[in-house]
């Protein structure tokens, strides 16, 4: 109990905020500020899942916490649309299974246009699973966890989208961005501290300040990807390396700074075709 109410206070906090939405190819867009679907939980206190638990069809959530216990799975079915309150959260210290397909894309909104709501955590011991999902005003933290996204659409967060402190992602064939080019996060992918295993693969980072800050970890898997439309591709500290084999740059391939390695073999001519959702 005394790890629970921990979490629920160490909340990740989102503060840069910039315009922008892409719908994923079913139309999917964001919400209206009333209640549409039917509401999970109460305003006020967490909801807390202590069974496994499945959402599906239009969901609108009234709590400001979901908290997933250990042991625990919440599925979110093929083509639910899950509205979220400002600044509400899903704790993921068991498992959430995102089940999209391609012709039933998962939706995550703020349930107001224009808001932003705090996302998904995957603390040490939890995990998330993500296929075909469009999340859209908020991003990912991940401090421990072990999380898996393939086919996605993420943009908007409000800040950094992908968050990394530590733990294992895999990640592949998604978008961190918006393909109009404005700036919607002010990074997509911020990895910090040391103890992450982090694989990015045949997706395109676009559309923010800063596509990758690499400010921790070594022997991050970065390769087939497309980087276009952000202010700065890759940031680098001293220590940190990674591979971008493979991959297109918009502006020409970055630099690693100061005794920071970057490895860059076959880099693309053209923008690559296999990189985004499937």
């Amino acid at each position: 109990m005394k790890r629970l109410m921990l979490i629920v206070l160490l909340l990740p906090l989102f503060a840069c905020e910039t315009p922008g939405i892409e719908s994923a190819p079913d139309g999917g867009t964001e919400g209206s500020g009333s209640v549409s679907g039917t509401p999970i939980g109460a305003p006020g206190g967490p909801l807390q899942l202590t069974a496994d638990t499945t959402w599906s069809g239009n969901l609108t959530l009234m709590s400001p916490v979901v908290l997933v216990h250990p042991g625990v799975t919440l599925t979110i079915a093929a083509g639910a649309r899950v509205q979220f309150q400002p600044g509400a959260i899903i704790q993921a210290i068991g498992t959430v299974d995102i089940q999209g397909t391609k012709k039933a894309i998962v939706h995550l909104q703020p349930l107001t246009s224009g808001d932003h709501f705090a996302g998904i955590e995957v603390p040490e011991g939890g995990t998330l699973k993500m296929a075909y999902t469009e999340q859209i005003g908020a991003g990912l933290s991940v401090n421990g966890g072990t999380v898996t996204i393939t086919d996605s659409y993420m943009s908007r967060s409000g800040g950094d989208f992908l968050t990394i402190n530590s733990g294992k992602v895999d990640v592949s064939y998604s978008i961190f961005g918006l393909e109009a080019g404005k700036e919607d996060s002010h990074c997509q992918l911020h990895v910090g501290g040391s103890a992450a295993t982090v694989s990015i693969t045949h997706s395109n980072i676009t559309a923010a300040v800063y596509g990758l800050m690499l400010y921790g970890g070594t022997g991050a898997i970065l390769t087939n990807n497309n980087w276009f439309k952000n202010g700065n591709q890759i940031d680098t500290v001293p220590g940190v390396t990674a591979d971008i084999s493979n991959g297109w740059f918009d502006k020409g391939a970055p630099t690693a700074g100061p005794g920071a390695t970057l490895t860059n073999t076959n880099p693309a001519a053209a923008r690559l075709t296999d990189a985004g959702p499937r």
